[in-house]
């Protein structure tokens, strides 16, 4: 019987030390995964900002162009208004004289 108690004794003092052991993993575990979903917390903040700012620029591609477009027509526009008195001076003077 004092044998089966010392067995049932180191059995119990191994069985604890398991538990002990398996404790601190969880806990690092546990620490791990608090770090890593602050990191995915992060990431997801970052890919939030990168898409803004992607929108942002493509906002101010969009306006650069739609302004480019208006200057490229206030340029035809005057250079269309530009020769228009020349090209009617020229044609009254080719006019036969009366």
């Amino acid at each position: 019987v004092k044998g089966a108690v010392g067995i049932v004794a180191s059995a119990a003092t191994e069985l604890d030390g398991t538990a002990e052991s398996m404790s601190a993993t969880a806990e690092e575990t546990n620490r791990q995964a608090t770090a890593v979903s602050a990191a995915a917390e992060q990431a997801t903040a970052n890919v939030q900002t990168v898409a803004s700012a992607a929108a942002e620029l493509s906002s101010s591609v969009a306006g650069i162009s739609r302004q480019v477009g208006e200057s490229s027509n206030i340029a035809r526009h005057a250079t269309k208004t530009r020769y228009l008195p020349r090209r009617r001076t020229l044609s009254l003077t080719l006019l036969p004289r009366i």
